[in-house]
């Protein structure tokens, strides 16, 4: 509710454009918003964090397998 009440709080009645995108702020604030991976798995700094740690490692070993076969 922090967002809806921050965009109620504004100069929201100073344009008629303002108020109607203040409305649709306020609207959109109702409900929580949260990032999926195809409905698969909530998307968050940990688990991306996580993704990201084990995609590095996957890629530092195949780099090292390549460099050793490009050395044979």
């Amino acid at each position: 509710m922090e967002v809806s009440d921050a965009a109620y709080n504004c100069l929201w009645y100073a344009d008629r454009n303002v108020a109607r995108d203040v409305l649709l702020v306020q609207i959109r604030a109702q409900n929580p918003c949260k990032l999926t991976a195809f409905g698969f798995a909530d998307v968050n700094y940990m688990s991306f964090s996580k993704i990201m740690s084990t995609s590095w490692s996957y890629f530092a070993l195949l780099n090292t397998m390549y460099n050793e076969n490009q050395e044979n």
